[in-house]
């Protein structure tokens, strides 16, 4: 009875201890070579998540403006703003074509970008999302500064969208300055690319547009991307008149349609 009693008041508490430092001592290490694993897979440009950048370009960049082939073979058309980047892409078969906007960085001596993508109706894919690429890089997923096919994909038939809901505008519409845009709307979000006539291969002019839409106007942002020839970006209101028709209230930077039907 005695020897039970002094094993409870002076060994139970020791060996309860030691157990206490081995399981922190565990769990100790297993969190460290969780920080491990997280750097390594930080430090690593070839990974699947977008690379912490080392510093951002100088604001008057514009040095990577221009046609880019992708890894996925698809044509870029990139617009640079300083450390702002705008593109349409396409698949030369019309299974995707997105707009995007996102920023330009650098890391361990490389530079890409990182940003947002909207499927837009020239293709049949309705996926949007998140993406990065290495520009000119040794690596996927990587896009090349290239020289531009002699013919590009022309104007197609809308891959998605409606024509009735005055509520959703996504579709291809024709506008008055002869040209075609292919718009997403979802919210109060509006993203669209427009391209004109074709001459030689290429388009007139092509252009992207990023904007909201508050009640029946929208009011949005656009910039020539380099398929085309012009070189123009400016902003633009549009009144909603009905499901199948919009008009221009106001438009800078010689931004030239009025009327929009679908």
């Amino acid at each position: 009875m005695i020897s039970k009693t002094l094993f409870s008041k002076l060994y139970l508490p020791l060996f309860l201890l030691v157990i206490v430092h081995l399981f922190t001592h565990c769990e100790r290490e297993e969190e460290l070579l969780t920080k491990l694993e997280r750097t390594e897979k930080k430090t690593a440009i070839n990974t699947r998540k977008s690379p912490k950048p080392d510093h951002y370009l100088n604001s008057r960049s514009t040095g990577l403006s221009g046609y880019y082939r992708g890894y996925d073979n698809g044509h870029y058309y990139i617009r640079q703003f300083g450390d702002e980047i705008i593109w349409f892409a396409e698949d030369p078969d019309g299974e995707w074509a997105h707009v995007f906007k996102g920023r330009v960085l650098e890391n361990n001596g490389f530079q890409f970008v990182n940003g947002s993508f909207y499927a837009v109706p020239k293709g049949r894919s309705r996926e949007s999302g998140t993406k990065w690429v290495i520009i000119n890089g040794p690596t996927t997923p990587q896009i090349v500064k290239s020289p531009a096919p002699d013919n590009l994909p022309g104007s197609r038939s809308g891959g998605f969208g409606n024509r009735d809901n005055i509520d959703d505008l996504t579709g291809r519409w024709s506008v008055d300055d002869r040209g075609i845009y292919y718009i997403y709307h979802l919210g109060s979000l509006v993203i669209w690319y427009g391209e004109q006539n074709y001459v030689n291969g290429k388009p007139v002019w092509s252009n992207v547009g990023f904007g909201t839409k508050t009640g029946n106007t929208i009011t949005l942002e656009w910039a020539d991307v380099p398929k085309g020839r012009n070189n123009g970006n400016g902003v633009l209101t549009l009144n909603i008149d009905s499901a199948q028709k919009m008009t221009t209230i106001s438009a800078t930077g010689g931004f030239g349609g009025k009327v929009w039907t679908r």
